[in-house]
């Protein structure tokens, strides 16, 4: 049996630094859907290489112009999309995001969905639930962006958004539990 943190970490590339969810979910997306094991590090490397470091501070993180140059200088077919809706991303997954948790932007890969829940694979936490009013706030200009290779244009979500996964607790659910412990500092 998997414990908690081996179910939460199946799948996604986390990301170690403040400023890499976007390498991170490209490095997933290669790694896991496209079967092109990639680091982080190396994908963040990379695409520093590719444009000003500054530039990257300033944006706080890198755009997805940058994600797509990386992923084209791989050999992939990477295309953004506007005007998506969340059925669109259950049948176009596993897709980058940018959602604003807390007014911030950060990129998830969504996985897939299962009634009123998304699972998404977040360089941040690791994979996680969210409901679909929740990520529909969230989601920044309804943005999409695929990654595929050439050779397969149209392949299946090898990602795939498997039950066992929607039973990692969502962020409430965590809040509530933490609640109901009365957690209170130290006197």
């Amino acid at each position: 049996m998997a414990s908690l943190t081996e179910l939460r970490e199946a799948g996604v590339v986390r990301q170690h630094w403040d400023l890499t969810c976007g390498a991170a979910a490209v490095a997933t997306l290669l790694t896991y859907q496209l079967n092109h094991p990639v680091s982080e590090r190396e994908v963040t490397l990379a695409m520093l290489r590719q444009t000003s470091p500054q530039l990257v501070r300033q944006r706080l993180g890198f755009s997805l112009l940058d994600l797509k140059r990386y992923a084209a200088g791989q050999g992939f077919e990477a295309t953004g999309y506007t005007g998506l809706e969340v059925a669109d991303l259950a049948r176009m997954a596993p897709l980058i995001v940018p959602i604003r948790p807390l007014g911030l932007n950060h990129f998830v890969v969504v996985r897939g969905r299962q009634g009123d829940r998304l699972l998404l694979a977040d360089p941040a936490f690791g994979d996680r639930t969210m409901s679909v009013e929740a990520f529909e706030h969230q989601w920044a200009n309804h943005i999409g962006f695929t990654v595929t290779d050439p050779k397969d244009p149209n392949p299946t979500n090898r990602m795939g958004a498997p039950g066992r996964l929607f039973l990692i607790p969502s962020d409430q659910a965590l809040r509530a539990s933490a609640a109901a412990l009365e957690v209170r500092p130290r006197p």
